[in-house]
């Protein structure tokens, strides 16, 4: 009980005008609102857009503590025409094998719905 994944997503109902103002700039803002409350240092922000399924998609990566243990944190926000969805993900604790693996299997886990 030394490792926790801890994950949080929340899928909303969206709109293809809601999708037409998420653009780098409110995507960034709200990607730094998530990590500002999670102590995180030297975060890497990436925004991209996946013109094909008409998805915007911003994600960032860091570290830090939480109380006397190492994190990796990951945050995601994803905005379609329909829908927008948005993950936290942290790794709390020392080294896991299995821990390390669930957590990665999550994040790499999350794609575009058909």
């Amino acid at each position: 009980l030394s490792t926790t994944v801890d994950i949080t997503a929340t899928c909303i109902p969206s709109t293809p005008e809601k999708y037409e103002r998420y653009n780098e700039r409110v995507i960034k803002t709200a990607l730094r609102g998530m990590m500002n409350r999670t102590n995180i240092l030297d975060p890497t922000i990436n925004i991209r857009t996946l013109e094909e399924e008409k998805v915007r998609q911003g994600s960032v990566i860091g570290s830090g503590e939480q109380g006397r243990q190492n994190k990796i944190y990951n945050a995601q926000l994803w905005v379609g025409q329909n829908s927008i969805f948005t993950m936290e993900a942290q790794l709390i604790g020392p080294t896991h094998h299995e821990a390390d693996a669930v957590f990665g299997d999550i994040l790499g886990s999350i794609k575009v719905k058909e």
